[in-house]
């Protein structure tokens, strides 16, 4: 039997912005309300994708991590989601430095921007 493919995704923001948040949505289908702020957290899932199983690393930033730990993580990861907080603009300022230094150390970068009418 084949192994099942593995990803590697890394999620990035400022502290509080709901990074945690999302990504226990993501795994559970529910919301939680309250945190305890996120040193690092890795979660590992399996998600039915196109009928084939796909495992998934999901690495949980705290936001605060310096140069360095940013750029580990962005080299250990294949796919990335940037949070910000729509009522927090420094939040949302952070994000085009975050893709710039994505860009240096991953390339080809692409953004995916929900949309609805």
């Amino acid at each position: 039997m084949a192994k099942s493919p593995e990803v590697k995704l890394a999620v990035f923001g400022r502290a509080g912005v709901g990074k945690s948040a999302l990504v226990v949505r993501f795994l559970t289908r529910r919301f939680i309300w309250e945190y305890d702020p996120t040193l690092e957290s890795t979660y590992r899932h399996q998600a039915n994708i196109d009928d084939e199983v796909v495992t998934m690393d999901i690495l949980d930033t705290a936001g605060q991590e310096d140069i360095q730990q940013k750029e580990g993580h962005m080299r250990w990861g294949d796919g990335f989601v940037i949070v910000y907080d729509i009522t927090d603009r420094g939040s949302f300022e952070e994000v085009a430095p975050l893709r710039s230094l994505l860009e240096e150390v991953k390339k080809p970068v692409s953004c995916l921007g929900p949309f609805s009418k």
